[in-house]
């Protein structure tokens, strides 16, 4: 019964040691806002996870184009792969493209060599359609040591978020609304979802394009800039989690 309870214990620790303090330090200890010039500039970035979806990354690409806001996409390698036409679309229109994965695969529940055929092979798919990623943001936030490791090995930034909106959940268009409202604040990292992948109610992507129909020209008549992340690259650390925009 001692040993049991000794070896209990000790992969207790593995696993918190492997999985959940990296995920937890990154995830809510560090500060994933955008350093801004001074603090009277109003700066956001918007970014998208789980897409391309041919029914709303369409629809959502015409809102950004309307309003000429720059984006910043994290893309799964196999909807890209199903979808390359809306790849190069959002590179023509000028949005930024990251990468999610290959298949939204939850990094806790990989081992090393999965972990890795899920990073590389998603690299492949965009490097097949001529993009070269520099950022990843795992799917669920979820990462482990093994993860750190692989992104600095492929010179990819982690970029994770301060804002959520629970858009995923099936909640209506003004109740995603009201918490970007309340939540968001100059330096902001939004992350939404375009497509629906995981745990993701089916069609929620349509109720986030109807709350961003309201959200982003307030935002702009509040004085609010849209960045891209291309626009606050640091080649100096490349696998900062804080994504800084120029001096503190």
């Amino acid at each position: 019964m001692g040993l049991l309870i000794i070896l209990a214990a000790a992969v207790t620790l593995a696993w918190l040691l492997w999985a959940i303090l990296p995920t937890c330090y990154h995830k809510y200890l560090r500060r994933h806002l955008l350093r801004r010039q001074n603090g009277a500039e109003r700066v956001l970035l918007l970014s998208f996870d789980d897409g391309p979806d041919p029914r709303y990354t369409p629809q959502l690409l015409d809102l950004l184009h309307e309003y000429g806001i720059p984006a910043n996409f994290f893309v799964s390698g196999s909807a890209a792969a199903a979808a390359p036409q809306l790849i190069h679309r959002m590179q023509e229109e000028g949005h930024c493209i990251g990468l999610h994965g290959y298949r939204h695969a939850n990094q806790w529940l990989l081992g090393p060599k999965a972990a890795a055929r899920e990073l590389t092979t998603g690299l492949v798919v965009l490097r097949g359609l001529g993009i070269e990623p520099y950022a990843y943001r795992p799917p669920y936030g979820n990462l482990t040591l093994y993860t750190l490791w692989l992104l600095r090995k492929h010179n990819l930034r982690l970029t994770l978020w301060s804002v959520m909106a629970q858009d995923w959940r099936g909640d209506t268009a003004e109740a995603i609304l009201q918490r970007l409202r309340r939540r968001c604040r100059p330096g902001s990292i939004i992350c939404l979802h375009d497509g629906c992948a995981g745990t993701a109610v089916a069609d929620s992507a349509a109720a986030t394009i109807e709350a961003l129909r309201s959200f982003l020209p307030e935002m702009q008549a509040a004085g609010y800039r849209f960045l891209r992340l291309s626009e606050i690259k640091r080649a100096d650390d490349p696998c900062r989690t804080e994504v800084l925009y120029g001096e503190a």
